[in-house]
């Protein structure tokens, strides 16, 4: 099955049409920000997904350079997304685990592998929208959908508390070698 067949995409707005909207650009950073974030995963309708160009929380998004997908965090909601980026809009009528998709697009061999075939440009590596379109899936039923999904969110959620944890403790120890008194 093609990802043509369960989603719609946006594409992002040039940097001219950018400037004319004079708000504030979704970045590389900030997709980075999304990424390493927990799943925060909409439940709104997405009837104007297609026409609007500010994110909203919950909005998948894909980096055309990075080729990962992200959810878009409070954080980064409102912000105006460039053509490096890519809006995906499951379709209602597909049976598509939003969780399941963020796990096939950003850890399948499968996925990767069709990606760098489909890489243009000899110092820029880029995905073009009609190849992420073209991109074959395999799509279990729902409920297994579900499964990996959830499993999925629960090993990142364990991954970015266990960076949290480990970013805490080197803080720790720093300020307790700073605060050593060697001259006792």
């Amino acid at each position: 099955m093609k990802l043509r067949e369960v989603i719609d995409t946006k594409t992002g707005l040039n940097s001219r049409e950018l400037k004319k909207q004079n708000a504030i650009s979704y970045s590389i950073a900030d997709f980075n920000y999304d990424l390493n974030q927990t799943f925060e995963i909409s439940k709104s309708s997405s009837d104007d997904a297609l026409n609007r160009i500010t994110l909203k929380q919950g909005d998948l998004i894909v980096s055309l350079q990075d080729f990962k997908m992200a959810i878009v965090s409070q954080k980064n909601a409102g912000k105006v997304f460039s053509q490096r980026f890519l809006r995906i809009i499951p379709k209602k009528e597909s049976n598509l685990d939003i969780r399941y998709l963020l796990f096939i697009f950003n850890q399948s061999t499968l996925i990767q592998k069709q990606i760098h075939n489909m890489l243009e440009g000899t110092v820029l590596k880029l995905i073009k929208e009609s190849n992420i379109l073209n991109i074959t899936i395999q799509l279990p039923s729902l409920e297994i959908q579900a499964k990996i999904g959830s499993y999925y969110q629960l090993l990142k959620e364990f991954e970015i508390l266990t960076q949290e944890k480990l970013t805490l403790l080197d803080k720790l120890s720093m300020e307790l070698l700073n605060n050593l008194n060697i001259e006792k």
